[in-house]
């Protein structure tokens, strides 16, 4: 069913609107921590499933896929 493969979403709280990231990396080339409310260090280590704060909520999503057929 599922290889392990998950996406980022960011909802952010003022905009009502959520965007999809494919890492954490990722969210922060677009956004600062200030736009956001966390730091890529704390995200890590929040062993991220679902954070939430003042300015936007992030999470982990698991993609779900077909698998290969060879």
């Amino acid at each position: 069913m599922s290889n392990g493969r998950s996406i980022i979403e960011v909802f952010l709280i003022k905009e009502r609107k959520s965007y999809y990231f494919g890492s954490l990396a990722a969210v922060f080339s677009v956004y600062n921590p200030e736009d956001i409310g966390f730091t890529l260090s704390y995200l890590q280590h929040a062993n991220l499933g679902a954070v939430a704060g003042p300015k936007a909520i992030i999470r982990r999503c698991k993609v779900i896929t077909m698998p290969r057929t060879k």
